[in-house]
C-alpha cells in the first residue's frame, strides 16, 4: 500500500511540475506574440507614411512642375508632333 502512496505522490508532483513548466512556456510565447504584434503595429504604421509620402513624390501636377522647373522640359510644339498610322 506503502508502494502506491510513494507513486502516485511521485506521479503527482511530477505532473504538477509539467503544468508549472507548460504554464510558463505558455506565458513566455505569449509575450513573445504581444511583442510581435507591436512590431507589426509599428511597420504597418511606418508603411502607411511611406505610401502617403510615394502618393505625394508622384502626383502628376508635382512630377510636371518640377520637371519644367528642374529639367527645362516643355510640352511638344504641334510642329514638332509626328504621328504615325499604320
Amino acid at each position: 500500500m506503502i508502494r502506491w502512496v510513494a507513486t502516485f505522490s511521485v506521479l503527482t508532483v511530477l505532473s504538477a511540475l509539467a503544468v508549472v513548466f507548460a504554464t510558463q512556456a505558455s506565458r513566455e510565447s505569449f509575450v513573445e506574440l504581444q511583442s510581435q504584434r507591436d512590431v507589426r503595429d509599428e511597420l504597418q504604421v511606418h508603411w502607411e507614411r511611406l505610401a502617403l509620402e510615394q502618393s505625394t513624390l508622384a502626383d502628376h501636377g508635382r512630377v510636371a512642375a518640377n520637371a519644367r522647373k528642374n529639367l527645362n522640359m516643355r510640352p511638344p510644339q504641334n510642329t514638332a508632333v509626328v504621328v504615325l498610322e499604320q
